[in-house]
This record gives structure tokens, sequence and C-alpha cells, in this order.
């Protein structure tokens, strides 16, 4: 019997990949030393590219950008705090998460558990309007380990107050969620989000079209 549910945040809580395609347009339109309408949008379609859904490493990620448009003279360091800055701002509340888990806190202590910074991270939250449904947060930024790290989820269950058998983890990662859990002794659940599992990892526990699947394997 589950105690404790963790999720992960971007792209399972919130809809990352939506808000940071509009964070994109913005930064083009801001920041880029670009001409047209047709060069923007490439820009962006690139830009979404090389980020791979928020999993290539952000020192990685901002020095491709800082080198494939040079004509910014933006820095890597630059290019990451405008993003800690503006991306929270994008990030839009859906009603339909709000009440997964307004009816899941009556029977489980929700965590979010999520890498990146701290500021970002807790503002993407309150933007979510999601701060009020969970018992708490782990932020790797606040904790200095990141998923797939185990002492990430032994900090959040030590949280809950449970043991690994007593939570289940939800989140879109199948290296940092998934094969984090576990490697954790935790059970998981993969948001799929219409993509394949890649070959190799460790096979979540079940998968999921989206987070608000989850409801209906919990009765």
């Amino acid at each position: 019997m589950y105690r404790a549910i963790l999720f992960d945040l971007d792209n399972t809580l919130i809809d990352r990949q939506a808000a940071f395609r509009l964070y994109l347009i913005d930064f083009c339109c801001r920041s880029l030393q670009l001409s047209t309408q047709a060069e923007q949008e490439q820009a962006v379609d690139e830009l979404l590219a090389a980020d791979d859904w928020g999993y290539r490493p952000r020192d990685q990620f901002t020095e491709w950008v800082s080198e494939r448009f040079p004509d910014a003279q933006l820095q890597a360091s630059d290019i990451w705090e405008d993003c800690c800055q503006h991306l929270p701002s994008f990030v839009e509340p859906d009603s339909r998460v709000q009440g997964m888990l307004a009816r899941l806190a009556g029977r489980f202590r929700l965590l979010a558990v999520t890498n990146g910074s701290s500021m970002n991270q807790h503002a993407k939250l309150r933007r979510a309007q999601l701060t009020k449904y969970l018992f708490d947060t782990v932020v790797s930024g606040e904790l200095g380990f990141e998923k797939p790290h185990p002492a990430i989820f032994e900090r959040a269950l030590s949280l809950a107050g449970c043991s690994a058998d007593e939570a289940l983890v939800v989140g879109d990662d199948p290296w940092a969620d998934i094969v984090g859990a576990k490697q954790a002794g935790l059970r998981a659940y993969w948001v799929s989000l219409g993509r394949q599992y890649p070959c190799g990892a460790t096979l979540p526990d079940r998968v999921l079209s989206s987070v608000l699947d989850l409801e209906q394997w919990l009765v």
C-alpha cells in the first residue's frame, strides 16, 4: 500500500515542453540577431531539438546556443540566467492536474522531486499553482544531488516518513526518474508523452500516456 507519491516536475506535473517553446520564441525575439520570421522559426525548432526535452545537460545546451548564434554575443552563463529568469513565466496552470492532486492529497503524501535550480523549480510550481497540494518538495539544486542519484530519493522518503516500498515515483525521464527510482528500491511509473521507452533501460512498473492516467491505477 502506497503512502507517498513522488512526482517529477518538468513534463510530468507541468507541460515544460510547451512552456519552453513559448520561452524560446520570446528569447529569439529578444536576444538573437535574426532578421526574418523564418529564421526565428528555424531557430526555435533547432533549440528545441538541441534541448532534447530538457534532458541535455544545461552546460552543454547553453554552450551549444552560444556557439550556434555567435552574432548574439551571448555567454553560456547569460543564456542560463535568462532561462531561469523568464522560463517560469510561460508555465500555464492545468486545472486537470490541480484536480487530480487535490483528490490524491487526501490519500497520499505528495512530493515533487525535481532536478534543477531552487529558484527556477519553485517558481514553476508557484506559476502552475501546485504548491498547496504538495506535502514537500525536493530540488536537486538545494540538496547537491541530482536524479538518478539515490540520495535525492532517500531525502524524499525521509521527508515523507515512509520506506521505499511504501512510495511510488512518477516521471517522464527514463534514466533520472525510472532507472533512478528502481535503483533506489522504489516502484516507478513512466509518463511516455507519446515516446518509445529506450532500449536497455530498466523497465518501469507501468507506462502512463500522461500523468492524468495515474488515478485509474491507484483505486
